[in-house]
This record gives structure tokens, C-alpha cells and sequence, in this order.
């Protein structure tokens, strides 16, 4: 989260491109240290010593009509998240984070760069890119680039490496399928980057900006392996968007479901397009903590639009949080028809609860079910064109599964 925002507050001041780099020594170390920043022209450098990027870095640019360039190759190893005990990495929720943000921009395509790295066999890379795929980027290239600071030349950093143009057609032919159409996600996630900053007062970790975050990658990944395809949508995105037909249009976006992950503060403008939305007849599913803090000084119209429509007071479960903790049993309480509220405790009590509660406010598009239940080694995209709906689909198991799906049809 501090990542994004710190791109997003560069971006504002009109740097074109952003080099992201992780600090490995302060990293291998543990040491919490701040952002180390370095402006040259239009490019802005900075270090962040506390992100799980391994070796590697994410490179950021934007030019012409094209928004984001998003790296695969991090860390090839999907790093365990201690507290929640999540297995999604915290580079996949970036990583979705700035492809949304192209989405949400209206960018029809959305670049991603393959990084060959030394070793990779041409199963690793594919699955590094059908990865990418299924979180929606749809313009991959591939570079060959290695972590050798005497630039030795190796075969593995040449085009004329065997697997090269096997590799370059698979990615050509993956960018103009997914090319077609428009991107359709199902739900709209809502980025707690107001909630977090405000929570983290003076860089300090405190109980709730750690709840905020947990939460938000519990989300990230059980979406994702619950088959519920979606945007993560920013405060801007939100205010902005229109709402009819139960629907939150954003730049061509269509969202049936708005998710609120516990945070404490959100802009004002945005709260009212939550409560616009609702009244339209849109789904919306609320969890732990509500807003109750504007990031102006609207902080009780904030609070009065969410307890209005959750029927709870938003400031004291904040400070029932911030005292004594929750120790309830998981629930789902109903103050509307298509209005949810998710009760729990820790981030990894959502998990067997999310879908049956995502099913009773909308019919989920795919379900791809293996031993009674989501098969979470499948993920998947969906683009409108003229002719139909088109599903991409990606096994990221090193084995074959075997599943039932399903799929939704309407009309």
C-alpha cells in the first residue's frame, strides 16, 4: 500500500516513468527503514528496503497511448504471508493493483514485461505470463535481462537462445486474444490506501493499519481462488464512477459488486458514490471496519452514509478494535437485500465463508470445482467481444486437474 501510494503521489507530479528497487541487504536484514528518493528529469528512483521483491525490482513507465509495465519476475517463489497465512504474494496484490489502474484509466492494453532470468526453463516463463494474463494484462514482452553486474554475456540473455521464438510467437498470439473486446471483471475491490495512511500515524505500525492490509491480501487471493474475478478500484475511481442498472461503470467497467475490506477512512465524494450505488440497487459487501474518518474534514457525513446503510456505528467498532480486539465467531449479517456485512475475527476466517456470501448477493460467472470445492490452482479472465463472451483459463500446478465448470449465461 505504501508503495502504490508513493507511485501514486510521483505520478501527480508528472514524472513519466517510476524505477521501483528493492534494497536486497536491508531486506536480508529486516531493517525498516523509509523510502530512499532519488529525482532525475522525469524519472524518479527510490528504494524500499521492507517490500518482498527478492533480487529483483518492478519497472513502471508509461508512454504514448500504453499505461503500466508490470514485472513477472519479481521472485519466482511465492512468499507465505507469517501473520495471515496466506500463500499470495504481496507482489501479485501490486502487481493487480496496477493493472486495475490501467483498466480503471481506460487503457485497452496493458503491457507486461517477462523477465527471462538465469534458469528459467520455457514452462517457467509461460506460467510466469499466463499468470500475468489472468490478472489482465494483455501486451507481453519479454526481456532478457540477469542480475549480473558485470553484464556477462550468457545464453540464456540472447535471442538466439533455442526457446526464444517459441516463447515470443506464445506471447504474441496471448496479447492479440486478449486483445478482443473489452476486460470484464465481476467485482470492484476497493483500495484502503486512506485507511492504512491515516491508521499508520507518523510511520508507526499500529494494530489497525495491520488489520487493513491483512485483510486486503486475504481478498486479493481468495477472489482469485474462489474464481471472482475483479478490479482493485482506487478512491479517485470510485468518486467518479456512474451507477445504473445495479451496475458501477468506471471507464467502461462494469461492476456487479462493490467489496469495502476493513479501512477507517475514505473520501467523501467516494462515500457518496457508495451510497449512490446502493440506492441503485447494486451489491455491496462490507467487512470488520467501516469509514468513519473523511480525508478531508467531512469525517461525519463519512459516517452517517455507512452506518446508514450497514445500521451500525462505524466509529465505536473502530475503537472497540483499536482496545480490545474482536472475538466473535465468523457471520454474515443481512441489514439489506443486496447489502452484506462480513463478521470475523482474522483475515483467514473469511476464507470459507467468502463465496457463499459473494453468491448471495450476485451469481458468480465461473465456478471450477474439484473434490466439493474451488479449485484454486485454475485461475482465469473474461473479455466481451462481438461474438460472445471469451474465457482464458491457466493451470498454475506443476499438475493436471481435473474439474467440473461452470459457467453463467445470460440472456
Amino acid at each position: 500500500l505504501e508503495l502504490a501510494h508513493r507511485m501514486a503521489e510521483l505520478r501527480s507530479k508528472g514524472f513519466g516513468a517510476l524505477v521501483l528497487q528493492a534494497d536486497q541487504n536491508n531486506i536480508d536484514s529486516d531493517t525498516v527503514a523509509g523510502f530512499q528518493c532519488e529525482h532525475r528529469d522525469s524519472v524518479s528512483l527510490f528504494t524500499i528496503p521492507g517490500l518482498p521483491f527478492g533480487h529483483g525490482g518492478v519497472g513502471v513507465c508509461s508512454s504514448g497511448g500504453v499505461d503500466v509495465t508490470v514485472s513477472s519476475a519479481i521472485n519466482t517463489k511465492q512468499d507465505s504471508n507469517a501473520t495471515t497465512g496466506l500463500g499470495e504474494s504481496r507482489a501479485d496484490a501490486v502487481r493487480k493493483l496496477l493493472i486495475s489502474n490501467a483498466h480503471l484509466r481506460g487503457k485497452s492494453r496493458v503491457p507486461a514485461l517477462i523477465e527471462i532470468s538465469p534458469g528459467a526453463t520455457l514452462a517457467e516463463l509461460k506460467a510466469r505470463a499466463d499468470r500475468l494474463a489472468t490478472m489482465g494484462a494483455n501486451l507481453f514482452c519479454q526481456a532478457v535481462v540477469g542480475n549480473h553486474a558485470d553484464c556477462r554475456v550468457d545464453p540464456w540473455q540472447q535471442p538466439s537462445w533455442r526457446h526464444f521464438r517459441v516463447f515470443s510467437d506464445y506471447l504474441a498470439r496471448l496479447s492479440w486474444m486478449l486483445s478482443q473486446g473489452p476486460h470484464r471483471a465481476q467485482v470492484a475491490l476497493l483500495h484502503p490506501i486512506s485507511g492504512f495512511i491515516h491508521e499508520r500515524a507518523l510511520g508507526v505500525e499500529s494494530t489497525l493499519d495491520r488489520v487493513i492490509l491483512e485483510y486486503f491480501d486475504a481478498y486479493c487471493e481468495l477472489l482469485r481462488a474462489e474464481h471472482i474475478d475483479f478490479d482493485v478500484i482506487t478512491e479517485d475511481s470510485l468518486a467518479r464512477a456512474c451507477c445504473a442498472d445495479q451496475l458501477l461503470s468506471v471507464s467502461g467497467e462494469e461492476y456487479e459488486l462493490l467489496i469495502i475490506p476493513p479501512t477507517t477512512c475514505l473520501g467523501v465524494e467516494a462515500a457518496h458514490a457508495v451510497r449512490e450505488f446502493v440506492d441503485d440497487g447494486g451489491a455491496l459487501l462490507g467487512s470488520v471496519l467501516l469509514p468513519c474518518r473523511d480525508v478531508g474534514n467531512a469525517h461525519s457525513e463519512v459516517m452517517e452514509i455507512f452506518e446508514s446503510i450497514f445500521g451500525f456505528d462505524p466509529e465505536a467498532a473502530r475503537i472497540r478494535a483499536k482496545t480490545s480486539g474482536w472475538s466473535e465467531e465468523p457471520y454474515v449479517a443481512r441489514p439489506a437485500e443486496r447489502v452484506a456485512f462480513l463478521h470475523a475475527s482474522s483475515a483467514e476466517q473469511i476464507s470459507p465463508i467468502l463465496r457463499e456470501c459473494i453468491a448471495s448477493l450476485i451469481k458468480p460467472r465461473v465456478s471450477l470445482r474439484s473434490i466439493g470445492r474451488e479449485c484454486p490452482d485454475i485461475s482465469f479472465v473474461q473479455r466481451l467481444t462481438n461474438e460472445g463472451d471469451l474465457f482464458f483459463f491457466a493451470n498454475h500446478s506443476q499438475q493436471p486437474r481435473e474439474v467440473r465448470m461452470s459457467i453463467r449465461c445470460d440472456g
